[in-house]
């Protein structure tokens, strides 16, 4: 069925995050260079406390802006180990095949506007606003789980939390806004049937955790300040276009009508180009090759989908321009 590939894709990130949590602890962060060279050198005795390794590093005499920006990407690694190694492979997969599995309307995911769901109510089904709170809510409450345990805990069981970073206080913010705009702000008309969005709320779940654990505890000022900005305009920009499309449906539409406004001008899905911009701000504050690599699977899976949704409006609204791009102003 169309949702092979996601299952797959998710089982094997399932396994692995699970892997992931359960046999290692996340280290403290560490202060010296020597200290993460001692870390490095337990994980290869396979010592079970070396899931992420926490860089701090010395003291640097540079302390000119241009010299912290030539650094900005210097010390980016990957979870360690024959773990992270399977880890990193799955999301290279996803980056590859994302893209293609969305824009092929036999095999995109079936939610939203491209649901199969008959509009009836069936107990197989779930009210549209109902499934994206399915997809959303678990990432939110776990990220915030960990924020706020990793704020005052430092073991819960047999596992180590993760220390609070930037970047898992990012993820908190954003499916935080997406859970209040699926109860406040959008408009949903359809059902979705109940498999995809336990299915995508699960993937999203599990992404929060590996951020969480990538974590980004080093200072790096050029670093925090540009994801920050860049996050703040990705989140912003996203509301914004999401604002524009639920005015325009107006409060009792169940119609879709021409997207117009901001950069709908321009491209077919701002919305998602914006919320990209945002994801790329996650994966730079938190200075993880794996965090990276959620931004380029993220990246995939979405302009995947703004073909669809091209295509989507070129059926639906004839004075759809043929020739609007997909999802990157002039670009794409």
């Amino acid at each position: 069925m169309v949702m092979t590939h996601n299952l797959l894709s998710i089982t094997l990130v399932a396994v692995l995050n699970y892997l992931l949590v359960s046999a290692f602890a996340p280290p403290q962060a560490l202060s010296s260079t020597a200290a993460t060279n001692s870390r490095i050198s337990a994980l290869s005795s396979n010592s079970l406390d070396s899931l992420s390794i926490r860089r701090t590093y010395p003291k640097s005499n540079l302390s000119s802006l241009a010299a912290n920006n030539l650094n900005m990407f210097e010390h980016l690694s990957t979870f360690p180990g024959y773990i992270g190694i399977a880890i990193t492979a799955v999301q290279i997969f996803l980056t590859a095949t994302s893209f293609s599995q969305e824009a092929n309307p036999k095999t995109r995911t079936p939610y939203s506007k491209f649901s199969s769901a008959k509009d009836d109510s069936s107990s197989s089904t779930w009210p549209s606003r109902v499934a994206m709170m399915v997809i959303y809510t678990p990432s939110f409450i776990v990220s915030m789980t960990f924020l706020v345990l990793g704020s005052g805990v430092t073991a819960l069981g047999p596992l180590s939390v993760p220390e609070p970073s930037l970047a898992l206080l990012f993820i908190v913010i954003h499916f935080g806004k997406r859970c209040l705009e699926v109860m406040l702000l959008h408009k949903y008309s359809g059902r979705t049937d109940r498999e995809t969005p336990t299915i995508i709320g699960t993937y999203y779940t599990l992404l929060s955790i590996l951020i969480a654990f990538c974590g980004g505890s080093d200072n790096n000022d050029v670093s925090n300040i540009t994801g920050a900005v860049l996050f703040a305009v990705g989140i912003a920009g996203n509301l914004y276009h999401h604002f524009l499309l639920a005015k325009l449906r107006g409060t009792e539409s169940k119609q879709y009508v021409t997207p117009k406004g901001g950069l709908f001008d321009y491209v077919a899905t701002p919305h998602y180009f914006f919320e990209l911009v945002g994801w790329l701000g996650i994966a730079i504050v938190s200075k993880h090759i794996n965090s990276y690599l959620v931004f380029a699977s993220m990246s995939s899976y979405l302009a995947g989908r703004s073909v669809a949704q091209n295509e989507f409006n070129r059926a639906k609204f004839e004075d759809w321009p043929s020739d609007r791009k997909n999802l990157i102003p002039f670009i794409f």
